[in-house]
């Protein structure tokens, strides 16, 4: 079984599909983590967006694995543990530019469903329930006030030591929405069968058994 969930950056669905992966014993996939790793990659090697010959280069040398470690998923980048690296700002800001390529969507769908295989998989991202998955069992769209979302992201940075305003912070997220909204390829926005979440709260556990009740509804899955 798959199951999608797609959303807005900050919408909460990576610690969301992390947490009901854990609670009902299936895969957690993290999309926007192939993509990101990919970003650390480019910028390592100095490849900016439009140098399309270098990153199909690139792309041919990589190898991406993700690993089920003290009961974290963590994602490798030809052998190099970048878990930590990739949501640190520079990261953040630059990572929408190179996902919109054609060759690195491709790239990382194909890694995607390599990924998924045969697993029951809970896998989430910005074009899972559209693209990648059209057929997902259950799919899921995430959303939250964009106050909600930079109030998260500040808090995020501050973990990090990184200082920002949450002026900055929103309007960062803001021109990201614009991005993902804008883009010709692969747009987000919601399937036509997704559950629209609106994720404004913090109690993580309510999420759950609200995502858990969606599922059981729809597949007749019992968890």
């Amino acid at each position: 079984m798959i199951v999608a969930i797609d959303g807005t950056v900050s919408s909460g669905k990576s610690t969301i599909a992390r947490e009901l992966a854990k609670y009902i014993g299936f895969l957690h996939i993290n999309t926007g983590a192939i993509y990101r790793a990919l970003t650390v990659k480019f910028l390592n090697n100095n490849i900016k967006p439009d140098e399309l010959e270098k990153i199909k280069n690139a792309i041919m040398s990589t190898i991406i694995d993700m690993k089920h470690v003290d009961n974290a998923t963590k994602i490798f980048i030809d052998g190099n543990d970048v878990t930590q690296i990739i949501n640190t700002p520079v990261i953040s800001q630059n990572v929408s530019h190179y996902s919109k390529i054609p060759e690195v969507r491709g790239f990382a769908r194909f890694l995607q469903h390599q990924f998924a295989g045969a697993n029951n998989c809970v896998i989430e991202g910005r074009d899972i329930g559209t693209v990648v998955f059209p057929n997902a069992d259950v799919k899921i769209f995430m959303t939250a006030d964009v106050d909600v979302r930079a109030k998260r992201r500040l808090t995020d940075y501050e973990k990090q030591g990184k200082t920002f305003t949450l002026e900055e912070v929103k309007a960062e997220i803001l021109a990201r929405d614009k991005e993902d909204e804008e883009r010709p390829i692969s747009p987000l926005k919601p399937a036509k069968d997704a559950f629209i979440y609106y994720n404004n709260g913090s109690d993580i556990k309510k999420v759950i058994l609200d995502l858990v009740q969606i599922i059981e509804n729809k597949t007749g899955y019992k968890i």
